[in-house]
């Protein structure tokens, strides 16, 4: 019996130790905060944080001395990693290796930004993750890898994401980085950055790793992503809502031929689409045109391919060798036009599905002549019967309409785009 009232004795004085310890630590680590921060010892305090917060020091914890000792610059971080990790659930980085980032953020990145260092390597800085500032825009990012944060590869570009960085409001978006210092997509996305119609873009950089040139733009990350992933999944789309989406790919298309630049790629992967959740009906949907890596000044446009995907290719362009650069334009028109072709019908226009378009033992002249008369046997007798109609055509016949003129064999006949574009929005505007 007393032996073992011994031990219990024992087990209870060794158990309180620890704990002693164990407090001892953690006091130790808010110790060390408070000191760092009255010194300013950001870097100090950054790794301190890294290492011990979510282990000896809960982020609620951490904020409440934060507000003791008003200090805004690590209020700010934490706040920006709550609202991170709050909102945006699947994305591969820890909460610490966040709230250090968003530090060094707050407090250090100015000094390198006056400097003109603005592509910042993890080696560089020692911290969980690269951070990224376009002083054009005034905006900075944290670059994200892992295989969660992985998008998708194009023929030139890689896309991941990344976190567009402010403490109030931080958001997840893409960031597609090219093998090229000073891409031709680079400096025309630029250049219509904010242009209605055109994916949104928040920023650009580059950097050099491995003695190689890259070149970096950041976007607004769409959902469900491409037109061509939604209507492939079969999304679910209201005639009201279509119409919002042709109204939207029409002013980008106008955006771009305004500027002078032909886009040359404009299948339905090329849109991008935003599709908030419930059911078909007056959904704040959204569309945009995106990836302008074929595209150009029409004034350059000559001698070179109409689109880059051949099943959007216009059948001028599939027999003649060579375009002027103002029929580019045409060529785009009846691009988008088969994309709004499908949208309207929910299926692919015939044209597109057939051997002839790709099949190269036939002569250009024989595929031509085949393209046009699989155009016109889909589209003819219809768009003849709604633009002789005696009656008002109503909003969703003159959307028919419009598709079926976008896809005609005579260029001519097509529209502008600037043309389109107003016709849609009028026609939009009879359904609001």
């Amino acid at each position: 019996m007393y032996m073992r009232a011994c031990c219990c004795f024992l087990a209870v004085a060794v158990g309180l130790e620890f704990s002693a310890l164990e407090l001892s630590a953690d006091e130790s680590i808010k110790n060390q905060v408070a000191k760092d921060i009255k010194n300013e010892r950001y870097d100090h305090l950054g790794r301190l944080l890294r290492h011990n917060v979510g282990k000896k020091l809960s982020l609620a914890s951490l904020k409440a001395m934060a507000k003791k000792r008003d200090a805004k610059p690590l209020l700010n971080a934490i706040d920006a990693t709550s609202s991170i990790k709050k909102y945006h659930t699947n994305l591969d980085c820890k909460s610490p290796e966040l709230l250090q980032t968003a530090l060094f953020i707050e407090t250090t990145l100015p000094a390198y930004a006056k400097k003109h260092k603005y592509y910042l390597s993890k080696q560089r800085t020692g911290l969980a993750h690269t951070v990224e500032y376009d002083p054009t825009h005034d905006t900075t990012f944290i670059v994200l890898d892992g295989k969660k944060n992985y998008i998708g590869k194009g023929k030139k570009k890689t896309v991941h994401k990344a976190i567009h960085y402010t403490h109030s409001h931080p958001k997840v978006v893409a960031r597609a980085v090219d093998q090229v210092k000073h891409s031709r997509e680079h400096s025309l996305t630029k250049k219509l950055h904010g242009s209605p119609g055109i994916y949104t873009t928040v920023g650009f950089g580059k950097n050099t790793k491995g003695g190689k040139p890259y070149s970096t733009i950041y976007s607004k990350l769409y959902r469900p992503g491409s037109l061509q992933d939604a209507l492939d999944k079969k999304y679910r789309l209201s005639t009201y809502e279509k119409m919002k989406v042709a109204c939207d790919i029409l002013e980008g298309l106008y955006s771009l031929h305004k500027n002078g630049i032909v886009h040359r790629d404009l299948g339905a992967r090329n849109h991008f689409i935003d599709i908030p959740r419930g059911k078909p009906g007056r959904r704040k949907v959204s569309a945009s045109i995106a990836d302008l890596g074929r595209s150009t000044y029409a004034v350059r446009a000559a001698d070179t391919k109409v689109q880059g995907n051949t099943t959007y290719t216009a059948p001028e362009g599939l027999y003649r060798k060579k375009l002027k650069g103002q029929d580019y334009y045409k060529t785009d028109v009846f691009a988008v036009g088969c994309v709004l072709y499908r949208l309207f019908y929910n299926k692919k226009a015939p044209w597109q599905e057939k051997s002839y378009v790709k099949d190269t033992k036939r002569s250009l002249y024989s595929r031509y002549k085949s393209m046009r008369h699989a155009i016109k046997r889909a589209s003819k007798a219809r768009r003849t019967h709604l633009a002789t109609k005696r009656t008002k055509l109503t909003p969703r016949e003159e959307f028919e309409l419009l598709v079926l003129r976008m896809v005609h064999t005579d260029p001519a006949k097509r529209g502008t785009a600037k043309e389109l574009s107003a016709k849609m929005k009028k026609i939009f505007e009879r359904v609001q």
